[in-house]
């Protein structure tokens, strides 16, 4: 309210007394309003002016260039005609429903980052504890096959008498079978022995969903950026740990992303020589074979890039 108990008068009308102000008002559309919020295209889109009550709230495709409703002591008119432009305006809001879209206004896809089990991880020893123990390198592809051909190129192969785990790795067509460096078929002991294999992996944008798919000889858990996903199989009931080897498991991990750098760390074990033979108390990994195959997808959605707004564009949009 004025000094004189009247509402004040739309500045920008353009009656005889007010065409001075014209320019005015055009720099006022341009330069002012952008940064209360009219033309954000990212984050949340938030208005005061006056008394009036503001919007706030997530920014959608349907949204990006939305007035916020209810705005009182401000009144800006750009324009003539159909063309016109009222912002401010008793009722009236402009939504991106009745401006023309272009490609350079549609809200960004998702982008993703795949990730699998091979050498490019880090092994470390597993403690008598469960905790993590000393680095052994670079993690090392294992194999349970007699035949060569039928193992990734450079692959330790324990020659246990069975050719291979039986888990279909369709779903992570580059996963392969590993487990910690230094060990051959014929290290022993090999009864639940353990390892981590790590590596953090870098996410450029905001993270939206994660999956991890996972099988394991006979035992492993999931961790991401510290914190328990889960795991499969047992180093105690044989049941669980032949089921872990033979399919594998999908966890969901987006909740536990963040942009930027994140740890996935998987703690694998094998099983007692109980769950494959009697004839060894000491056995080797030609006996008592271990390892871990994972992989899976991270997804996430890149920065919106800003837009810089024209007197020029704005005319066109609002036509």
């Amino acid at each position: 309210m004025g000094l004189s108990g009247h509402q004040k008068p739309n500045v920008c009308e353009r009656g005889p007394a007010m065409q001075k102000v014209g320019a005015v008002c055009s720099v006022f559309a341009v330069a002012v309003l952008p940064a209360l919020g009219y033309f954000s295209s990212v984050g949340q889109v938030e208005a005061h002016a006056g008394r009036g009550p503001s919007t706030a709230g997530p920014i959608s495709d349907s949204a990006l260039y939305r007035q916020p409703a209810g705005i009182a002591g401000l009144a800006v008119s750009v324009g003539h005609g159909q063309n016109r432009l009222q912002i401010g305006a008793k009722g009236t809001e402009r939504t991106a429903a009745s401006v023309s879209k272009t490609p350079m206004e549609s809200m960004p896809a998702s982008d993703s980052i795949t990730f699998a089990s091979d050498t490019s991880w880090d092994s470390f020893d597993m403690n008598s504890d469960g905790g993590m123990g000393d680095s052994l390198g670079r993690a090392q592809f294992v194999c349970l096959s007699c035949l060569a051909s039928m193992c990734p190129p450079g692959a330790t192969i324990f020659y246990h008498d069975f050719c291979g785990w039986d888990a279909d790795l369709s779903p992570i067509p580059r996963g392969a079978w590993v487990w910690r460096a230094g060990v051959t078929g014929s290290t022993a002991p090999a009864s639940l022995q353990g390892t981590y294999i790590t590596k953090a992996i870098d996410i450029p944008g905001l993270p939206v969903s994660g999956q991890i798919f996972i099988a394991a000889d006979d035992f492993a858990e999931i961790s991401v950026n510290g914190v328990r996903v889960g795991s499969i199989g047992s180093t105690s009931d044989i049941e669980l740990a032949a089921a872990s080897q033979r399919a594998l498991t999908q966890f969901e991990i987006g909740p536990l992303l963040a942009q930027g750098l994140n740890r996935i760390a998987i703690r694998a074990q094998n099983g007692p020589n109980s769950f494959v033979s009697s004839r060894c108390t000491d056995c080797d990994y030609s006996v008592n074979p271990a390892g871990v195959v994972f992989g899976g997808a991270l997804h996430f959605v890149g920065a919106t890039p800003t837009r810089t707004i024209s007197w020029g564009s704005l005319k066109v949009r609002y036509r």
